[in-house]
């Protein structure tokens, strides 16, 4: 074994634990790594409006029925028929995030889906004269 650099100095790292739920991220890195099953992609997702950044994995399989082919679709909109980092990289979606726990017993977030952010139809004012009635006040209820 080759002789290492023993001068070296680490710092503690925390991991933070988020509430499990529906977050808004926006995938900031991806990276072909080789896995215990094959090939995967790492995913480094930041939650919008926090420091917080999540890490995930998907096969690198991209086909309809793959995690990774789910989370194209649901960042990009559609399925592509052929897809690289960089046409992931700051697209947003919503994470599904659980918290589960090791066998060590300590607590971690694990990214469960990715779902497309839908974009919410804008309220249609109502004038008062419709709620109203002409006069603008209610007469109460009808009585027959």
């Amino acid at each position: 074994m080759a002789d290492g650099d023993k001068t070296f100095e680490l710092q503690r790292v925390e991991h933070e634990v988020i509430e499990a739920g529906s977050y808004p991220v926006e995938v900031k890195e991806l990276e072909r790594v080789e896995g215990r099953y094959g090939p995967q992609i790492a995913w480094r997702l930041k939650i919008e409006g926090s420091d917080t950044t999540l890490r995930a994995w998907t096969s690198a399989t991209l086909s309809d029925g793959s995690k990774l082919g789910r989370w194209a679709t649901a960042v990009l909109g559609a399925m592509p028929d052929k897809l690289t980092a960089m046409d992931l990289i700051g697209g947003k979606a919503l994470a599904e995030v659980g918290v589960e726990v090791n066998k060590q017993g300590r607590e971690f977030n694990k990214v469960r889906g990715l779902l497309p952010i839908r974009k919410r139809a804008k309220p249609r004012p109502v004038a008062m004269e419709e709620e109203l009635g002409p006069e603008g006040a209610d007469d109460g209820p009808e009585r027959f």
